[in-house]
């Protein structure tokens, strides 16, 4: 169970889903408090900004180590 919310206007939409003991209402008040400027809710968005650099990081000491 879950729903679409739109965090800007011209973007594709997030879907908010409930979890474990928190109501779908919940969800979509704790992901609209963490709304700025990006589409993104900023924990997800940092996530993936730290996933981005530790794929490079990892994929230059790949290239290093196989010299």
């Amino acid at each position: 169970m879950g729903r679409l919310l739109r965090s800007r206007d011209s973007v594709e939409p997030l879907y908010v889903n409930i979890g474990r003991r928190v109501s779908l209402t919940t969800a979509i008040d704790y992901v609209q408090s963490c709304l700025t400027r990006y589409r993104l809710p900023e924990p997800v968005r940092w996530a993936d900004v730290i996933a981005s650099y530790r794929e490079k990081t990892m994929e230059k000491a790949e290239k290093l180590v196989s010299r």
